[in-house]
């Protein structure tokens, strides 16, 4: 059963929660240093994104794409997962250039159309997915 899903009073959660972080935090004693404080990191992390950092475009899309590049499937889908990291400043020129384009009145076409006929936005994806090929079959140094 699940919370969110409403299968469980909320009550129970509000009750639950600080029993379960003492759990956490206690069960940590038993673990190596380094790994209390990458946890802990995450934890502030994921704590700092939900009631801050979401409402912050950039940062937004920073920290979510530091949880993907970092997560168990990522690392099994590429051989060196940390050259997504590439694809982060390429697709914040492309979307900050879209945005100040909409907001000069530049943007008559559909967002989708306009990439298609836009001869950079043509090759930032185009970098992005050599970024991704190259993420996916190089394995480094």
């Amino acid at each position: 059963m699940r919370l969110a899903s409403g299968a469980l009073p909320l009550a129970w959660g509000v009750l639950l929660s600080p029993l379960l972080l003492t759990a956490c935090v206690l069960s940590l004693l038993l673990l190596p240093p380094l790994f209390t404080l990458i946890l802990g990191g995450y934890y502030l992390l994921t704590t700092a994104y939900s009631f801050a950092l979401k409402r912050k475009p950039v940062v937004d899309v920073l920290v979510l794409a530091a949880r993907y590049i970092d997560s168990g499937p990522a690392q099994q889908l590429y051989a060196t997962p940390q050259a997504l990291w590439l694809v982060c400043p390429r697709l914040l020129h492309w979307i900050s250039r879209l945005w100040c384009k909409t907001h000069r009145g530049e943007m008559h076409d559909d967002p989708v159309v306009f990439a298609l006929r836009d001869r950079l936005s043509l090759l930032i994806g185009t970098l992005t997915v050599g970024i991704v090929v190259l993420a996916t079959i190089w394995f480094g140094p």
